[in-house]
């Protein structure tokens, strides 16, 4: 049995969620309760039950509804951060904006090696019964308006880390010396500059009679 008490406490942290002025659902859910006269909560019930069924049940139209919420909420933020950058309570502008760039930036190459994938073997993932419920969720994962959401979790885990192993790969110049700058990375040691040559006497000599 499912603990009546337990069940309250989550309806009541989604109903504060949907209340929240900083997140950017409230004002599409204002609306809706607005005109409807439905609660907040009971609209986000409707919404994932439509969702649902149409998802499992209606096939030639599930592959629509899902690039649809795949595209139209993330192009929306997209936008956003040209005029509003993200502020996190804990971290500078500069860094939170650059944190969410790095973010849509990920989230994009996602949704474009996905459509590249389904077009090469679409007919193979498509025999699995529950791939575009499964597709649906990982897209409003990696889209999610939270700090930890996908699209940051393989920015930091694999996009990042295969870059950093890449900038820290030693400079070879053409006589095959690796030392001439050990690190290209920006937290290395800095580049060794290009040593000149010593001045010969005689060539010093050549260049005061010609200045004569």
């Amino acid at each position: 049995m499912v603990d009546d008490k337990r069940v309250k406490t989550v309806m009541n942290i989604i109903d504060k969620m949907l209340h929240d002025t900083s997140k950017p659902w409230t004002n599409f859910f204002g609306r809706m309760e607005t005109r409807t006269g439905v609660p907040r909560l009971k609209v986000l019930i409707g919404l994932l039950l439509t969702t649902s069924v149409i998802l499992f049940i209606f096939e030639d139209t599930a592959m629509v509804l899902s690039n649809a919420i795949g595209l139209i909420y993330p192009a929306q933020a997209t936008f956003s951060l040209v005029f509003s950058p993200p502020r996190w309570k804990s971290y500078a502008s500069a860094a939170a904006a650059a944190e969410a760039k790095n973010k849509k930036f990920t989230y994009w190459l996602i949704f474009s090696a996905l459509l590249i994938v389904e077009q090469v073997c679409g007919f193979v993932l498509f025999l699995f019964p529950w791939y575009i419920p499964f597709r649906t969720v990982f897209l409003m994962w990696c889209s999610a308006p939270i700090r930890n959401n996908g699209a940051g979790y393989i920015f930091k885990n694999v996009i990042y880390k295969n870059l950093e192993s890449t900038q820290r790969k030693p400079f070879v110049n053409s006589s095959g010396d690796k030392n001439l700058m050990q690190n290209r990375h920006p937290n290395g040691p800095p580049c060794r500059p290009p040593q000149r040559s010593p001045q010969s006497p005689h060539s010093t000599s050549m260049r005061s009679a010609l200045r004569k």
